[in-house]
């Protein structure tokens, strides 16, 4: 038995542990890297037996997992000498969810940026309304979120400024600069 059957065994019984883990990427390309090795090697009857048995419980695993159904709604089949079929399919899969993926994470970005601009708008106004102890709190809660944004601190810097508040102006500055020395415009 060569190392590398032995690593397409633990890929593929890596798939149902990394479906419980919600691991959707994980699972498909444990597969898809099973079914490469399985193809480039040749295999007696009893091994591809095996790797049958093995790759038709993962393709199971896989199809019944309702967090790859949504995504990809296709059937996905699984017959014994039909290996690269699967991983063409597989590899539809991983685009799929990839794809979801990264809609996924651009999704979050914007909502993290609307809160941002949210809370900044929300501070701005207890500025304008001479509530500086409620806009530094806004404020601080704005930065405790972002707390590498030397941007972010000097424009809350900028805004006490124009609010002349020039010790809460300096704080912000002071921080921003501790954080980001080479920051010129600081």
């Amino acid at each position: 038995m060569s190392a590398e059957l032995t690593k397409a065994r633990q890929l593929i019984s890596s798939v149902g542990f990394n479906l419980k883990q919600k691991k959707l990427v994980s699972a498909a390309n444990s597969l898809f890297e099973a079914l490469g090795i399985v193809l480039r090697n040749p295999l007696i009857k009893t091994e591809r037996d095996e790797f049958g048995q093995l790759i038709d419980r993962a393709v199971y695993l896989l199809a019944s997992d309702q967090g790859v159904r949504e995504i990809y709604p296709l059937v996905i089949q699984y017959e014994p000498g039909k290996e690269k079929e699967l991983q063409e399919t597989l590899r539809d899969i991983l685009n799929a969810l990839t794809l979801d993926s990264a809609d996924k994470a651009r999704d979050m970005m914007a909502d993290l940026e609307q809160r941002k601009q949210d809370m900044l708008a929300k501070a701005q106004a207890y500025l304008d309304e001479g509530d500086t102890a409620h806009a530094k709190a806004t404020f601080d809660k704005v930065i405790a979120d972002n707390p590498s944004d030397v941007t972010l601190m000097a424009d809350v810097a900028d805004r006490f400024l124009k609010a002349v508040e020039y010790s809460m102006a300096f704080e912000y500055l002071d921080t921003a600069l501790h954080q980001d020395p080479k920051a010129i415009f600081l």
